[in-house]
């Protein structure tokens, strides 16, 4: 069954993959991943609709082992997993991989190991084989829902056409030379107009009532972080039972449900998150499972800026009961476990290696791209506004200085 079209209200939609490894090839697709993380990604960053990607095989005997209460996995197979999240619709998603011959070739490569792989061509049957193998998310998180890849390298090409302009700015400036700046900016920028990306509100401060009020956008590049991409499987319950499973499940669905921010949404150094539950591990098509998962587990993959522990202590103080309800459930997570220092120990016990990560824009925050996508939007604005208007040369500099000051400010200031 193919995944339902726009399951999340966002114009990027998530895949989770997991396939089983064939008969002593978990070596070789250890080696393929190792390989190909040593070369630039070049050929998925040429296809502009994927957000983020990563491949990564996991070992049977090194899925987290959390409690005394259960047992160690006997699968005679590892795993190979592959998450990431696009825009567009699913069938193009998969045509590009099938169609593009470059691409062709790096799915024999990546997915050759794994049981069952039919190839590429036919694209019927690979349809076929990643519908198969797509695990269903029950929450996906995107700090800018509203942009596709295009979306944003317009928004942050922009910024830094008005960074530039602000920083070259002069109190003694004529109007002449301004007017030249003004107009030259305004012919930089203008084929990146047309992709202006959807805004969305990102909340990070209450009022003085109470009230929780939108960020603005903010010129600036802010300080360089490193962006990572993390996964973590949690132990949930050992199986037959599940009733923790089914509770957690049920938990995470309602955060996703709800027209309140989910607690993902009140950390800023979050790009995208996504939960699900890894029940079992589905068999070879057309053949029945020799064994299955002695546990159900908790799969969390996450991009973000900074460092884990941070992100955990924001996403615990964002909710305390979110995480109490979610991980605290799970197998091993301390009794009464209460405070941010549990979520980290526990989390860091639950991460499994990333080989193989991808981001499309590795070199900017979440707030970075945020403060794009908002000055974008309010740029178009600006200009159907002002540029509708007779206003002579002196009248349109003060009134862009105005607009343009709303958002100079200091990046260390303003976060």
């Amino acid at each position: 069954m193919r995944p339902p079209a726009g399951q999340f209200p966002s114009l990027q939609q998530p895949l989770t993959t997991i396939t089983s490894t064939r008969p002593g090839m978990s070596w070789l697709a250890w080696l393929i991943v190792y390989v190909a993380s040593l070369v630039k990604l070049k050929m998925v960053e040429e296809l502009e609709f994927i957000h983020f990607a990563q491949w990564q095989r996991v070992r049977i005997k090194k899925l987290p082992r959390l409690s005394p209460d259960q047992p160690a996995e006997d699968l005679a197979n590892d795993l190979f997993m592959f998450t990431t999240n696009y825009n567009g619709d699913w069938d193009q998603y998969i045509d590009t991989f099938a169609r593009v011959p470059r691409i062709r070739m790096g799915m024999r490569f990546l997915w050759g190991t794994s049981q069952g792989f039919p190839g590429p061509i036919p694209l019927r049957t690979f349809k076929q084989y990643i519908h198969y193998h797509t695990y269903p998310e029950t929450l996906y998180y995107s700090a800018y829902p509203a942009s596709t890849v295009r979306n944003i390298e317009a928004a942050l090409a922009v910024k830094a056409a008005l960074q530039d302009f602000a920083e070259n700015s002069a109190p003694s400036e004529t109007l002449v030379a301004f007017k030249q700046r003004y107009l030259s900016m305004l012919r930089a920028v203008a084929p990146k107009l047309a992709s202006a990306p959807g805004v969305t509100d990102f909340v990070i401060a209450k009022s003085e009532s109470g009230e929780s009020t939108p960020r603005r956008g903010r010129l600036g590049g802010g300080s360089k972080v490193r962006q990572i991409l993390i996964a973590a499987m949690s132990p949930i319950e050992v199986k037959p039972a599940h009733d923790v499973t089914s509770g957690i499940t049920a938990r995470i669905a309602e955060v996703g449900k709800s027209s309140s921010p989910s607690p993902f949404a009140k950390c800023p150094m979050l790009h995208f998150a996504r939960l699900l539950v890894i029940d079992d591990v589905i068999p070879k098509l057309g053949s029945s499972p020799a064994a299955s998962l002695r546990t159900n587990y908790l799969l969390f993959v996450a991009a973000i800026d900074g460092t884990v522990d941070d992100f955990l202590d924001c996403l615990y103080a964002a909710d305390p009961q979110f995480v109490q309800d979610v991980w605290g459930r799970c197998l091993g997570y301390p009794e009464d476990g209460q405070g941010p220092v549990f979520l980290r120990i526990y989390i860091a016990r639950s991460l499994l290696p990333v080989q193989l990560p991808y981001a499309a824009f590795p070199d900017n925050s979440a707030l970075d791209i945020r403060d794009a996508v908002s000055i974008h939007a309010d740029l178009l604005d600006w200009l159907a506004n002002f540029h509708s208007r007779d206003l002579g040369d002196a009248e349109l500099m003060a009134a862009w200085q105005g607009w343009l000051n709303q958002y100079a400010f200091s990046s260390e200031a303003a976060r």
